[in-house]
């Protein structure tokens, strides 16, 4: 993973999964695998998300979110993932406009929470999950 800022993007095509990518539920849990194209192609799917700017793109209402699924169907509009998997969506929690994010996902102490280091704790967490998993896959040595 470099270092420096990423670049906001303004909405161009996705980048597509390639090689293998598998996420499935498992008894409550979440896993995601793949091959080394898959996971580093999820990798790049997950930053170009991170750094979309949400105000360029018209199909997205003000106060909405930008969402991209992921299917093992790959229908229309849809990322391909392995025949195996479940359906997973990818989204942007702030809202297009105001950047608020829903109350679901905010702490429930009542507290207010500063977003920003919200979103930055998040990106921190899903990161480290990615690096971690590519570490034990052999895909970083």
């Amino acid at each position: 993973m470099g270092g420096g800022k990423s670049k906001a993007n303004d909405g161009g095509q996705p980048p597509k999964i390639e090689g293998v990518l598998a996420i499935q539920r498992r008894q409550g849990d979440v896993f995601i695998g793949g091959d080394p194209a898959g996971l580093r192609s999820f990798a790049k799917l997950l930053a170009w998300t991170a750094d979309l700017d949400q105000n360029s793109l018209p199909d997205v209402a003000d106060g909405e979110r930008f969402r991209l699924v992921l299917s093992p169907q790959n229908g229309e509009g849809e990322q391909p993932l392995s025949p195996t998997s479940s359906h997973a969506e990818i989204s942007r929690l702030d809202a297009k406009g105001s950047g608020k994010l829903p109350d679901e996902f905010l702490p429930k102490s009542g507290g207010k929470l500063d977003e920003r280091v919200s979103l930055l704790g998040c990106a921190v967490v899903l990161i480290l999950a990615i690096v971690g998993l590519m570490i034990l896959t052999g895909v970083l040595r």
